[in-house]
C-alpha cells in the first residue's frame, strides 16, 4: 500500500511539473523564460542554422 501511495505522489508530482511549471515559471538561467519558450527558441534558432 505504500508503494501505491509513493506512485500517485509521483504521478501527481510529474503532471505539475508537466501541465504547470514547464509552462509558468521563469528561470533565471534561461533568461528569465519558462522551459517550454526556451525549449521553442533554441529549437528555432537549430532550424535557422541547418
Amino acid at each position: 500500500m505504500k508503494i501505491f501511495k509513493y506512485l500517485i505522489v509521483w504521478i501527481f508530482y510529474s503532471r505539475w511539473i508537466q501541465e504547470d511549471y514547464n509552462k509558468l515559471y521563469v528561470h533565471f538561467k534561461l533568461g528569465y523564460m519558462s522551459p517550454e519558450e526556451f525549449e521553442a527558441k533554441y529549437e528555432e534558432r537549430i532550424r535557422k542554422v541547418a
